[in-house]
Formats: structure tokens, sequence, C-alpha cells
């Protein structure tokens, strides 16, 4: 990532690097582009008429089912893991963006404890991804993966509407 520059993005896209800033305020947003996408999912989730739960799970199994970007299941993720997974810059960007989603997250929710609900549902949504994403860095089928992602995002909720114990 550090090796191409900002103006060559931008004089790549016919643009200025003025114009590539304007889109994207920092040069790993270039790749991790999918934040008021993720954003979205989570307002239109919380927003939703009934349990707050049951709108968070549909909605972040619906990504794995659609084999979503944001699911890390889509076809092309290989690829993308493996540059972030290289780059300590894009590490700490991603961790940047999930602290942005957690508070987002807390923000939109009406519930008691939303920023303990908001952290437990972002880190172990980011948690499930970075094993999707070492498993398909394994060459694992993507079948399995997905299996897998989905089970543990079950998980994820069954936790927290049931807790810990038993």
């Amino acid at each position: 990532m550090t090796s191409v520059t900002v103006t060559e993005v931008g004089r790549e896209a016919g643009v200025s690097s003025v114009t590539v800033f304007k889109h994207f305020p920092r040069k790993e947003d270039l790749l991790l582009d999918r934040a008021d996408d993720a954003v979205e999912v989570l307002r239109t989730a919380v927003r939703a008429d009934g349990d707050v739960l049951a709108s968070l799970r549909a909605a972040t199994l619906r990504l794995a089912d659609e084999r979503h970007a944001l699911s890390g299941l889509k076809d092309a993720s290989v690829p993308f893991f493996a540059t972030v997974a290289a780059s300590p810059a894009l590490i700490a960007r991603a961790r940047e963006i999930a602290d942005d989603l957690q508070r987002t997250l807390t923000e939109e929710l009406a519930v008691p404890d939303a920023g303990l609900l908001a952290a437990f549902y972002v880190s172990g949504y980011a948690t499930v991804l970075v094993e999707t994403a070492r498993r398909q860095l394994a060459g694992e089928s993507p079948d399995d993966v997905a299996d897998d992602h989905r089970a543990r995002v079950e998980v994820i909720f069954d936790r927290l509407r049931t807790g810990f114990s038993g």
C-alpha cells in the first residue's frame, strides 16, 4: 500500500490527488471503502421495528448469505485479506473503522447498556471476520468457510441473547 502514491492513483483514475482525497480522506480508505456501507447496514437494522438483536442478526446473516463484501465471503476477498494482512497501516485503519462502527452503533441503540451491546457485537463480528480471512487465506473451501462464518455469527447472537452460562 505504501509503494503507490495518491498522485499515482489519481493519475490512473484520471483525476487529481485533491479529488482522490475528497472521496477518500486517507490513503487506506482507497481499499477499506465499505465503512459507509457498514454504517448503513447497522442503522437500518437498529431503526427497524421490533427486536434490535433480531434485526442485527438478520442483517448480519443476510450479508453472509449474499456473500457480500462486508461478510468477507465475496469471491474477491482472498486477495483483499492478503493485502490487508501484509499492511500494518491497513490493519490499524480497519481497527479505527471498527471503533467508529462501535461508536455509531452505541449512538443508534436505544437500549440499556448500548455501549456494551455495541462492543460485544462489533468485537464478535470482527473476530468472525478474522477467522473467515484466516481460513480463506489457508485455502479452505469457500462453502466450508461460509458455513463456519454463518455458524459463528449465530453463536454471537445466541450469546448476546442468552449469555455465556450453560
